[in-house]
Formats: C-alpha cells, structure tokens, sequence
C-alpha cells in the first residue's frame, strides 16, 4: 500500500475530521514501533565506525537503532557492556585509559569503548537500521510485506487514533479494541513471515 492508500484507509477508520492532520506521524510512529516489536530482516545492515583519538566515544551513522548485533575490530569480537556506559565506568572510571579497545556500550547512537585507542581504528557493527520515514503520497513501507500493511499500518494508526477519541469515556473503548486486535494479529502474521525468512539459516548473528 501507499502512503496515500493508507492515509485515506485510516481515515475511513476513525471518521474523524479533527484527526486527519495527524494521520501521517502517527502511521509513521505505528512503523516504528513495528519495527521496534519484530526485528525485520531487511533492516539488518552492515556499517563501520571510526574511534576518534582522544575521546571515549564515537557517533552511529544515520537510522541506526539502538540494538547491536555484534560488533568487531579487524582482530576479533569485542565485548558488549550488558550493563551499558555504567559497565564501563566500573572498568575504567576515567575513561581515559590509553590501549587497544577491549569492551563497548551503546547508549541512544552514541558508541561508547574502553580503552582509547591511539589511532583511528574502525569498528565494524552489524545493526538493524530504522525504516525510511513515509513522506510523499506513493512511499511504501517496504521493509514490510506488503499484504500485511493494512493489519499493521491501517490497523496500527487507527487503534493509537480511536484511543484518542475514547479517551475518558466509561466502560470498555471499544473501537480501540477492536483496532488494536486486528493489529495484534497483524504482528502475529509478520513474526510468521521473518520466521520463513530465518529458519532456513544456521544459527549465527544473522539470526537474532
């Protein structure tokens, strides 16, 4: 579907001119959230990050997420801080110690390491990047298979909007419920479809 038919689709859905400004961003916080509930496979991506000399931290590319895959040097694997920056303060409270990197912590699209290496050295991350935001009337979320876009996107925005329109009301809201159980099942059929997508592989990174 397009961002277009979506739109109009939604709108069909909650019948409501007051909302119809604020379709666009909450279809586009409904494929974010998709996103962020079932890892897509099409949104794995490779990329590489420089350390910078005499800081502690480097910044992520663009549309990367906060979860990492794994992440590596040209030597190996390095460690990830379960327990983030907090981690790593507790190896190295100044975070200044001079040496090869050893441990990493993502936090938002800061990459933070320990130790400082002395020279540029890149990391090589496997990342899951966020979706392309909808933006002209034929965008397509194509990151998602598309005989899932009503049950999700429709589905998804109409549920966040009718929430809105019951608001306060006594007694069950109805209409979000409905709303929100097609959508529920939209997420059920999406996490059947990456599972065909990975069950074939051997268990590895790629996988998770």
């Amino acid at each position: 579907m397009t961002f277009k038919e979506i739109q109009d689709e939604v709108f069909v859905c909650v019948k409501d001119s007051s909302l119809e400004s604020m379709i666009p961003g909450v279809v586009n916080d409904v494929l974010q959230e998709v996103v962020n509930e079932v890892h897509i496979p099409a949104l794995k991506t490779l990329t590489t990050v420089g350390t910078v000399v005499g800081q502690s931290y480097t910044n992520l590319p663009d549309r990367m997420t906060g979860r990492l895959l794994f992440v590596g040097t040209e030597t190996g694997k390095l460690a990830q801080a379960d327990g983030g920056l907090s981690e790593l303060l507790e190896d190295d409270p100044t975070m200044a110690t001079i040496g090869d990197l050893s441990k990493v912590a993502l936090e938002g699209t800061v990459l933070w390491y320990v130790s400082q290496p002395l020279v540029v050295t890149n990391i090589v991350l496997l990342i899951y990047k966020e979706p392309l935001s909808l933006v002209a009337d034929g965008d397509v979320a194509s990151c998602l298979p598309s005989y899932i876009h009503r049950d999700l996107l429709v589905y998804g925005a109409a549920k966040v909007l009718w929430n809105i329109i019951e608001e306060g009301i006594d007694g069950e809201k109805v209409n979000t419920t409905v709303y929100e159980g097609f959508y529920q099942k939209g997420l059920d059929k999406l996490r059947g479809w990456v599972g065909k997508q990975t069950n074939h592989l051997s268990r590895s990174v790629w996988d998770k």
